[in-house]
């Protein structure tokens, strides 16, 4: 993906190049292996913003899930159009325990 110069975007480096926008809609992941937290640091790691839908919650660490929450479905839907509504997106990524194609108006 090319870097262009954008002077009002609030996803720009300290140059004034515009970092690409990754949106990840995933669970989040309370042991970091996976879901959100995984995905943040990946972002991180190749220099790129995040901005984050969480579908789900979990109790989990590095030898099992004790458990999971999902998020409602109009809240999810309402952290979409949160998101979608100010912000330039150049990615999104679904990755998720709980995963269903939502219709958002």
């Amino acid at each position: 993906m090319e870097m262009q110069r954008d002077s009002g975007s609030i996803t720009k480096d300290h140059l004034g190049f515009r970092v690409p926008h990754v949106l990840t809609v995933a669970g989040s992941d309370s042991g970091a292996g996976a879901g959100i937290q995984a995905d943040l640091k990946a972002c991180a790691a190749r220099g790129v913003y995040c901005s984050t839908v969480i579908t789900a919650v979990t109790a989990q660490n590095t030898v099992g899930v004790q458990g999971v929450d999902i998020v409602p479905e109009d809240f999810v839907a309402k952290q979409l159009r949160s998101v979608l509504s100010d912000m330039q997106v150049d990615v999104v990524v679904f990755l998720s325990y709980y995963f269903r194609i939502w219709t958002i108006v």
